[in-house]
């Protein structure tokens, strides 16, 4: 006890800092217990399928070709589950790509997006544009598009963790809802 003080007043010295260390430790508590306080983790790729239907179609494989980034290259095969946007060069459709950008985030899935092209410069810019969390590929031989009869500035397929493509859309606007067909991706 203090010398001039009461051991009531020596008590309510404490108390702010007895109460203020009690608050933190239930923040903290609370914070680590909850879904926004620990990392979300990607959906994991699983094994390749191998499926009866060709390559290039919906309940197929995404064809068997070589995506260029800017600091790699990839198998087309590998982006899984996915969401992969093919876009039309020089397309100007940032808000469609932020749509389904935050549509795709939901689920935790990587957006790619893929211009026919031998560099990625123009998916770089539009990711840039969109944000999120999108992965900016070219595709040289421009098979993807080809395969799946790209005839607008952006088109989705769609791609389960074993790599079976499960759906095609081939336009993409604000109003397109993707929740069902991208719940789909992550739970099979």
């Amino acid at each position: 006890m203090d010398p001039g003080g009461s051991p009531r007043r020596e008590r309510r010295r404490r108390w702010p800092v007895v109460a203020g260390a009690v608050l933190a430790a239930v923040v903290v508590a609370l914070l680590l217990r909850s879904p926004a306080g620990s990392p979300q983790r990607r959906p994991a790729a699983a094994s390749l399928a191998a499926p009866v239907v060709a390559p290039g179609r919906v309940g197929g494989l995404l064809p068997d070709v070589t995506l260029r980034g800017r600091v790699r290259t990839a198998n087309a095969r590998e982006l899984r589950p996915a969401v992969v946007m093919l876009v039309a060069p020089g397309c100007d459709c940032v808000e469609a790509v932020r749509h389904v950008v935050r549509e795709a985030a939901a689920y935790r899935l990587v957006t790619y997006l893929v211009e026919t092209g031998d560099s990625p410069a123009g998916t770089e810019i539009l990711a840039a544009r969109a944000g999120g969390d999108v992965g900016p590929y070219a595709d040289p031989a421009g098979a993807l598009a080809a395969a799946y009869g790209l005839r607008t500035d952006a088109a989705l397929v769609l791609v389960r963790a074993d790599g079976v493509v499960t759906q095609t859309v081939a336009a993409v606007g604000p109003a397109l809802r993707l929740g069902t067909a991208l719940a789909a991706l992550v739970s099979a």
